[in-house]
């Protein structure tokens, strides 16, 4: 995604304002390939009454952010941003895989049973039944890597399972049937 970004003109980029509301906010920082993941470098402003702007926020048209479709929350952990940035620049490989991707969620739980061991949840809804994967690791990067690789591998087999079914449907075996005769037969066939 930052390549692509990267690559884009510089004169088609434009700002974009961006607002937001969230009464309790003390500040309020976005953070995008737009400014390379760096939250201090586009900060909100308070426009009162809870409501956040900003006006310099800078995209190129057409880029869409994986943000939207990719949630990362901690449970008994708090996700820092260097691990959220890694979440979403590690989740959005698996976008690639469908656009008929409705989100992601990404759980990492941080828990003390024996030792300390950092589990990884990945769910991906999309249309059909959803993909549910899990991940235990000492480091919360590496149960994240492990849970990525986890979920594209389930990615691609749903992708091969169907596509197998589209092609061995029955209603198109007689073609396959006809195509397997000895070519004597099988012009007999084709003939009437």
């Amino acid at each position: 995604m930052k390549n692509n970004y990267q690559r884009i003109a510089r004169s088609s980029i434009q700002s974009v304002p961006i607002e937001c509301h969230h009464v309790a906010a003390i500040s309020v920082d976005i953070a995008g390939t737009f400014n390379d993941w760096k939250p201090a470098a586009t900060p909100m402003a308070p426009s009162g009454d809870g409501r956040w702007h900003n006006d310099r926020a800078t995209l190129a048209p057409g880029v869409r952010e994986p943000v939207d479709k990719i949630l990362v929350r901690g449970i008994h952990l708090e996700i820092t941003p260097a691990l959220r940035a890694a979440a979403l620049r590690k989740g959005a490989r698996l976008l690639r895989h469908e656009g008929r991707l409705v989100r992601i969620r990404f759980e990492i739980e941080y828990t003390r049973v024996s030792r300390v061991q950092f589990v990884a949840k990945g769910l991906i809804e999309i249309g059909g039944p959803d993909l549910v994967a899990s991940v235990a690791s000492e480091d919360a990067y590496k149960a994240l890597d492990l849970l990525i690789k986890k979920l594209d591998r389930m990615l691609r087999e749903r992708s091969r399972f169907r596509a197998d079914q589209r092609n061995n449907r029955p209603e198109g075996t007689e073609f396959r049937d006809r195509l397997a005769q000895p070519r004597e037969a099988a012009s007999s066939v084709f003939v009437e």
